[in-house]
């Protein structure tokens, strides 16, 4: 069974299903930037992806200000508050957790 099949009679759900790599929500008077997080670079450096997160966000901002964004992609949680918060793996620790070296959250 499908999530939107489980939720198809609740009224409270609500499916949105992006055509590009953002989805913007408003919620409780707040704009939220949702996004995979895969189009953000990171190679490495000591600053964590805090840094080249923080980069992209203010770009992005030039073209539509959010007050928060949400995203996953990198396998770990870090929030970053009052601007963003990247969201740890939704499966847990895992061969790909061992790969790219991840903590144990």
């Amino acid at each position: 069974m499908t999530l939107a099949k489980y939720y198809a009679k609740n009224k409270r759900v609500h499916w949105m299903v992006g055509r590009g790599y953002h989805n913007t929500q408003e919620i409780m008077g707040r704009k939220v930037r949702f996004h995979h997080g895969d189009g953000l670079r990171y190679q490495g450096g000591v600053g964590g992806i805090s840094i080249p997160v923080n980069k992209a966000i203010a770009q992005w901002d030039k073209v539509q200000v959010v007050d928060f964004d949400i995203f996953g992609h990198w396998h770990t949680f870090l929030p970053h508050y009052p601007k963003w918060v990247s969201c740890g793996s939704l499966m847990g620790y895992s061969e790909f957790s061992v790969e790219i070296k991840a903590e144990f959250q």
